[in-house]
């Protein structure tokens, strides 16, 4: 059955039990629950990062050294929060539930319904397989290829973004792949940050002011966002980076309500902020203004003293610790920390000038206003085309649009990669024009100051990433992070109940997203209930499960060990590797390869291969070359071995 969790699943839930502890001894030292939950999850991002560096450095990436790795830290970590709790208990400590339950009924109601729609996208994650693109193409085939060599060190790679993307998110499902054997529950690193995310925007709505109505408002806002919903259930990393930087942002308020933070939480803020940039590149511009308020309020005071200085130095410095090691690597690789030189041409903006600015803060605002009738667009495309001719400037200029793209506003789509959250858009405006009124008055403050941010992350953002059809996917961070502002705004502008109205109106509004997904559908004829899973997995592209199958097939019955690969980087891989370990009982090694004389076709490294392999697979959309030269060998097409995209070569001659 689907929904039957295999026993050898078991070792994979040691690092959520390490979380839990965390979770104890944080409580045990008398913090408030989400406090608790939110130091906790910091505490368990670094584990992972430590876990995932250290036995790479050492003793390899082995199921068998990531067993022995969580039981002993997790068992060291037990005996721990157990003394804790003794001595806790022996002084009259003692757990309640009351602060998780909201006091008032309308509350406790919207409580429940988040957690209603948080449990359907847990169960569609769970039962679903990946799907998403990046997943396929480069986020768990980059997991697989580093188990093959026993490192996380680069590789040679056709596909760049298996070796330069933030690490943190495939840090994660590494652990839990070489822990379960198996990379089934995926999808569920997205829906975790996601269920963190609505927890940590309370607190956050709480810290800014909000009353207890307005800080359930926020996670229902979060919760609600068409965006996120359909991300939740996938193996994507924009609530990830999302996660982290609420988590960022959560210590930063804490900050401004408080004359200082302890140790601990000083700590936290730096690994929050390290971990936001480690789980994916577009975290930076959106972290900024945070920072730059932190570190403000840090030496407001402490100017000419050392004690500031050296916390904001603190903090900063743990954030360049997490990730270091990954820009090491990719410097030695690339010359440059973050990315190659084409991919920072291919998705960020090549001019600063502020025409470019407007132009994108128009598109990217507008890839949101998407109705359920395409036609309803065309006044904005109208206004659009008029901006840019203002502008003198072209929709779909190179220099601030990513390969030529012009502003695309499709009707209301179900899809992780271009739905629109119109309303949320609509009410984050409402709020800002809410606030704008009020602006002076001195219980928001910390509203202003947490506005403005958000402010300066959108123009950061628009300035330096640019417009693409799939926009609205790498704004979810912002949404995510404006929900307790706009919570806050509400109840204090107009009424609690207001809030309340506002929040059941955008859960109601997001149940198709969460019922008609365009890819995973609760209901229909094609739901994910009767449709089996090997099909859902080839969503996107039907023709690599034959292709696949009979290749892995063909690979067992001859016993092949090693085989090349030559792809143009846009091979969806993971379907290819998940076919091996489905079907052979060791699963062979791939090393990619670059036909001589290919010229482009870089793989950042050179193979490891001291001598050509007796076949090679060839990743070619249209009709594949009979042969090929390769290592200084000659291939030729097998026809019986080759289907479309893929066709298998094997060595005929030595020249």
């Amino acid at each position: 059955m689907w929904l039957d969790v295999p026993v050898r699943f078991s070792p994979a839930l040691l690092p959520l039990a390490g979380w839990i502890l965390l979770f104890s001894l944080a409580r045990s030292r008398g913090r408030g629950w989400r406090d608790s939950f939110i130091l906790s999850l910091v505490g368990w991002g670094v584990w992972i990062w430590i876990a995932t560096e250290v036995q790479s450095l050492t003793v390899g990436l082995r199921p068998t050294a990531a067993l022995l790795f969580w039981l002993g830290t997790t068992g060291l970590l037990a005996v721990v929060a157990w003394r804790g709790h003794r001595r806790k208990r022996d002084g009259g400590f003692a757990w309640s539930l009351a602060p998780l339950l909201p006091r008032d009924r309308a509350s406790f109601l919207l409580s429940i319904a988040i957690a209603i729609v948080a449990l359907m996208v847990a169960l569609i994650a769970a039962v679903c397989p990946v799907m998403a693109w990046d997943a396929l193409a480069y986020h768990l085939p980059r997991i697989f290829y580093w188990v093959q060599y026993d490192s996380i060190a680069h590789f040679p790679a056709a596909n760049h973004r298996q070796l330069f993307m933030a690490p943190w998110p495939a840090f994660a499902q590494l652990q839990h792949y070489l822990l379960a054997g198996s990379d089934r529950l995926a999808n569920l690193l997205q829906w975790l940050t996601m269920v963190a995310s609505v927890i940590t925007v309370s607190a956050i709505a709480r810290d800014l002011g909000a009353g207890r109505r307005a800080q359930v408002v926020a996670s229902a806002f979060t919760i609600s966002i068409p965006m996120g919903i359909l991300q939740g259930s996938t193996a994507l990393t924009d609530y990830v980076v999302a996660c982290w930087l609420t988590v960022f942002a959560y210590f930063v308020v804490r900050r401004l309500c408080k004359s200082r933070l302890d140790s601990l939480d000083r700590l936290a803020t730096g690994a929050a902020l390290g971990l936001a940039v480690a789980s994916k590149g577009t975290a930076i511009p959106l972290v900024i203004p945070f920072l730059v308020v932190y570190a403000t309020v840090e030496l407001r005071h402490n100017l000419t003293k050392p004690a500031g200085w050296w916390r904001v130095a603190a903090v900063g410095s743990l954030a360049l610790a997490l990730n270091l090691p990954h820009m090491v690597r990719n410097y030695e690789v690339f010359g440059h920390p973050i990315a190659p030189l084409a991919h920072r041409q291919l998705v960020g903006n090549e001019s600063f000038h502020p025409r470019y600015l407007i132009s994108n803060l128009a598109r990217h605002s507008f890839a949101h206003l998407g109705t359920w009738n395409e036609d309803h667009a065309e006044p904005l495309m109208a206004l659009s085309n008029r901006l840019h001719d203002g502008l003198g400037i072209e929709d779909g200029d190179l220099a601030n649009s990513h390969k030529g793209q012009a502003l695309w506003i499709p009707s209301i789509s179900r899809s992780e990669n271009t739905t629109g959250n119109p309303l949320h858009l609509l009410l984050y405006l409402f709020c800002a024009f809410l606030l704008g009124r009020r602006i002076l008055r001195h219980d928001n403050r910390r509203l202003v100051v947490y506005g403005l941010c958000l402010a300066s992350g959108v123009v950061l953002f628009v300035l330096l990433v640019k417009y693409q059809y799939s926009i609205s996917r790498l704004h979810l961070p912002l949404f995510v992070l404006a929900s307790p502002w706009a919570a806050t705004t509400l109840e204090k502008a107009i009424s609690p109940r207001v809030a309340l109205l506002t929040g059941w109106v955008l859960l109601i509004a997001a149940l198709p997203y969460l019922v008609l997904s365009e890819s995973r559908p609760l209901i229909g004829s094609e739901n994910i209930w009767r449709t089996p899973r090997e099909k859902l997995q080839y969503w996107w592209e039907g023709s690599y499960e034959p292709a696949v199958n009979r290749i892995a097939m063909r690979m067992r019955r001859r016993d092949v060990r090693t085989f090349g690969l030559v792809s143009n980087g846009e091979m969806l891989e993971y379907h290819l590797w998940h076919a091996l370990r489905d079907q052979c009982e060791i699963v062979p090694r791939i090393e990619n390869l670059s036909p001589d004389g290919a010229g482009g076709n870089d793989l950042g490294l050179p193979s490891q291969l001291t001598s050509a392999p007796l076949f090679v697979i060839r990743f070619v959309r249209t009709l594949p070359p009979d042969g090929f030269d390769l290592l200084d060998q000659s291939y030729e097409r097998i026809q019986q071995w080759s289907f479309v995209p893929l066709s298998v070569y094997r060595k005929t001659r030595i020249q």
